[in-house]
């Protein structure tokens, strides 16, 4: 298991171009991966198959502020395993009185 890989962008932009930001986050969740990519840094992301969605909204008319904060969290489940439907164990022997061929 690899350490933890992070990336942080920080900027004042007009409200068009942090749509298109938006917009990129959206299509990458529906297309299952994204790659971020901020000076010499990148990060590569495997979303998973449900995201937690977390959204906060402030507005103070008064001294002319807002906010939205948007979190989008997910967790990378393991495959699953079945357990195989044979098993052959070379050279181990059936204990005494378990033979459910003799049973016939």
């Amino acid at each position: 298991m690899s350490k933890k890989d992070a990336i942080e962008f920080s900027d004042s932009v007009p409200p068009a171009e942090a749509a298109g930001f938006l917009e990129a986050i959206a299509k990458s969740l529906r297309q299952g991966s994204s790659l971020l990519e901020s000076g010499d840094q990148s990060l590569g992301l495997q979303i998973g198959k449900t995201v937690k969605l977390e959204i906060e909204a402030q507005s103070d008319p008064i001294k002319g502020k807002g906010s939205i904060e948007v979190s989008l969290s997910w967790r990378m489940e393991e495959p699953a395993t079945t357990p195989p439907s044979l098993v052959i164990v070379p050279g181990a022997l059936v204990p005494a009185g378990n033979n459910h061929a003799d049973e016939e």
